[in-house]
């Protein structure tokens, strides 16, 4: 299938025949490229959900007025506003989910891998028209899977969607929740030192979905800290590095001992609260939870089972 081709900024292709989607392909910074193709049903001719038809409105309006903002040289508004149209449009409209799961993960990564993308391009000095190219591509990307796409529970109006996210983290138990996040990561490095590696990168990568993402703490923590919440996306991200490099226990050990501090330091932030609707804003530290995702998926299917004796 050679419906890929080397673009300035990775490897690019579109969909070539039916049935069959050709993912784009970036180097992430740990020098991995990630190629996926994925059989899927189109269904061209079924009918889109109002929900969907306006998270996707909302993402070409943000996106174009993004490439007005960088054609006018002002590229801290198109930075904002491309972030805005990944959490605000994408996230917290739930299309990110309804593709995830009805649709791929793989595709997801994509379609989130492109908001960093454009980021990248920005930071580059890409040409407008580059820009735009991207853009037009990511949007064309959503857009054909959005016929039959099924609702998926909590997809509701922005309105609906605030009053439900505030009933449901009112009172919150954030330090029994970041309790839980240390003990996980606690016991993975455990795993890694049983010569456990692709248990120990799956625990991890639990820790992160089931607890971190999941229960919200992400989102909270980034809206009332951002310096913080970008620390522990950081100690995420080199975590996994560190357990695909191969490093030793000790190492491994000492690293971890030297993040603990930041994690008991996001439990006194968040305390017992409600979320604020300052969450559902795009949050700008965010994008490195997204390289975390892409890199916890990469290093797991990438692990091998390996045997004989602990690590020293």
């Amino acid at each position: 299938m050679d419906c890929y081709h080397f673009g300035r900024y990775g490897l690019r292709s579109a969909p070539q025949g039916t049935g069959v989607r050709c993912h784009i392909i970036s180097l992430l910074a740990f020098g991995v490229f990630l190629l996926v193709a994925a059989q899927v049903s189109y269904g061209a001719d079924a009918e889109i959900n109002p929900v969907w038809q306006k998270a996707y409105d909302s993402m070409e309006a943000d996106l174009h007025e993004a490439l007005d903002a960088y054609g006018q040289k002002d590229v801290a508004k198109a930075k904002r506003l491309i972030l805005k149209t990944q959490f605000d449009d994408y996230k917290n409209s739930l299309l990110e989910t309804a593709v995830r799961r009805n649709v791929s993960q793989s595709k997801d990564y994509d379609n989130n891998n492109a908001f960093l993308e454009m980021i990248a391009m920005i930071n580059d000095g890409a040409t407008q028209e580059e820009l735009k190219d991207r853009i037009d591509l990511l949007l064309k990307s959503v857009k054909m899977d959005l016929p039959g796409l099924p609702l998926v529970e909590g997809a509701v109006s922005e309105r609906a969607a605030e009053k439900m996210a505030d009933e449901k983290l009112a009172g919150k138990d954030w330090k029994t929740v970041g309790n839980e996040l240390v003990i996980m990561i606690d016991e993975s490095i455990l795993l890694y030192g049983r010569n456990e590696a692709e248990a120990a990168v799956q625990h991890l990568q639990n820790a992160y979905f089931d607890v971190y993402e999941k229960s919200e703490m992400e989102g909270v923590l980034g809206a009332r800290d951002e310096a913080v919440g970008e620390t522990l996306a950081n100690h995420f991200s080199a975590l996994v590095k560190m357990m695909s490099a191969n490093v030793s226990l000790a190492e491994l050990n000492a690293a971890w001992k030297s993040m603990k501090p930041d994690f008991e330091k996001a439990n006194s932030i968040l305390g017992r609260s409600a979320i604020s609707h300052n969450t559902q804003a795009y949050l700008p530290y965010a994008v490195l939870g997204v390289i975390v995702l892409i890199a916890l998926w990469i290093v797991k299917s990438r692990s091998r089972r390996k045997s004989g004796t602990a690590r020293e």
